[in-house]
Order: structure tokens, then sequence, then C-alpha cells
């Protein structure tokens, strides 16, 4: 019986590793005009539509008055502007000079972790040039006390790590 055990537990324990995973059904297509936020190994396509609401939901739950300000312009800027694909990274230069990119970049930042968790993006993945139809994450917990949730493609690929609290 110990035998059967000693065969079998790293087996049921790498089962329910991949058990705590949930899957997020992600979308077919973005309605246009949309942001693609460029990672290393995913892009990240948000339709303005998506983004906007969810950013006036920030804005109206937002206690600092210097911050509800900021964003509020951000958002009114992005509302009133035309274009059709508006692509820039995960991290944005210090040395960009477009409004614009900026508060675009702004309120791409503050939303896409919820709308990701929810599915209103589309994903694609870099390494096998396709969009995937579903996307998993799981939390996580390092040994320092740093909790956080990683996001996966359907490959595996890890393609996002968010922080929830910093340990030591």
């Amino acid at each position: 019986m110990r035998r059967i055990l000693y065969y079998f537990l790293p087996i049921i324990c790498l089962l329910l590793t991949d058990c705590s995973r949930k899957m997020i059904d992600v979308q077919s297509s973005v309605k246009r005009p949309y942001f693609v936020l460029e990672m290393e190994k995913a892009d990240l396509y948000f339709s303005k539509e998506d983004v906007l609401q969810e950013a006036k939901s920030e804005i109206e739950n937002e206690k600092r008055a210097e911050t509800g300000k900021l964003l509020q312009d951000a958002y009114e800027k992005v509302k009133e502007s035309n274009f059709d694909t508006l692509s820039f990274p995960l991290k944005l230069s210090s040395d960009v000079n477009d409004d614009l990119l900026k508060s675009s970049h702004l309120l791409v930042y503050l939303t896409f972790y919820d709308l990701l968790k929810v599915g209103q993006v589309r994903v694609h993945n870099k390494q096998a040039d396709e969009f995937e139809d579903k996307v998993s994450y799981k939390y996580e917990k390092t040994d320092l006390g740093q909790r956080g949730e990683v996001f996966y493609l359907n490959d595996g690929t890890e393609f996002y790590y968010h922080a929830i609290a910093l340990g030591e």
C-alpha cells in the first residue's frame, strides 16, 4: 500500500495544482475602436467602449480629488478621440509626449486587470501567432509572503503576473 501511495501522491498533487486554475472564456472579436496592450508573450485587445465603461466606474469610486480629476481628464480626452487602433506597451516610456497615448495608457492600465478577469478581452498568443479562446489564472503565494495571480495562455505559458500584496 505504501508503494502505491509513493507513486500516486505526486500525481495527485500535480492534478490538484492544475485544478486550482480558473478558466476564463475570452472574446473571439473586439469591437472597434480598440486598444492593444503589448506584452512580451501576448497582446491584449480591449474595446474602447469597455475600457471607458470600466474607467467611469473606477473614477466614480475614487476617493482622492486630485486623482479623480486626473482620471476624469484622461477619460474625457480618450472619449473625444477618434482612432481605429491604438497600441502601446505595458510600461510606457517617460519620454512619450503624445497626450492621447498617455491618457489611453492610463485608462487601459487602470482597467485591464478587471477586464481580463471577466474575459472582456481578446488575447493574441505571440509565440503561436494565434488568438486564444480561453486563458487561465491561479492564485499564488511565495515563501516571502507575496501574493498574486498568474495568468496563462492555453499552452500553459505564463503571460502576466498581477501582484496583490507584497511580502517582506
